[in-house]
């Protein structure tokens, strides 16, 4: 199941605080952490691409 079938953008994003609020509380193991980084990144490539999509469709809407 690929971030597209499991989020949109909004959760997408809600995931990613719940992501940095867990890392930055200094409590998860290296392992999870690793985990926790390599999640975070395939949300926020994710995000980026709908923030891009869109863009795109305003630049052809000017």
């Amino acid at each position: 199941m690929s971030i597209n079938d499991e989020y949109t953008f909004e959760t997408a994003i809600e995931q990613l605080e719940c992501i940095v609020k867990e890392l930055e509380s200094g409590e998860v193991s290296l392992a999870r952490s690793v985990e926790l980084y390599s999640r975070g990144k395939e949300l926020y490539e994710y995000c980026n691409k709908v923030i891009e999509d869109i863009e795109l469709k305003i630049e052809i809407r000017e």
